[in-house]
């Protein structure tokens, strides 16, 4: 399984909110909750793509020693992903890895 050299990656986690305009609005607002070290692999079709269940050149699979909430998203080399699985954990010599399945957000 993963160990910390192959935590080679390093993307945000990102929470979205609202903040005021100014004159009575809101705009959406993008706050960087985290800075976490990861492993990022492309999903290919004989793996786990059921759990997917969506096109395969933008969904990766992320092995993080961190917990990423459902509501929150990541920032990985200038593109936005969203979550599209819970976490398994794997406890490996006293440390847990939790792998997701990430995918694209088009914007």
């Amino acid at each position: 399984m993963a160990n910390t050299k192959r935590l080679t990656e390093k993307v945000e986690v990102l929470s979205h909110g609202t903040g005021s305009d100014g004159y009575g609005g809101y705009i959406p607002t993008v706050t960087v909750e985290d800075t976490i070290s990861v492993h990022i692999e492309q999903m290919q079709a004989g793996k786990d793509i059921e759990q997917a269940q969506i096109t395969l050149p933008g969904t990766y699979r992320m092995i993080s020693r961190k917990d990423v909430t459902a509501g929150q998203t990541i920032r990985w080399r200038g593109k936005e992903y969203a979550i599209t699985s819970t976490p398994q954990v794997d406890h490996v010599r006293r440390t847990r890895y939790y792998h997701f399945t990430m995918h694209v957000i088009n914007k």
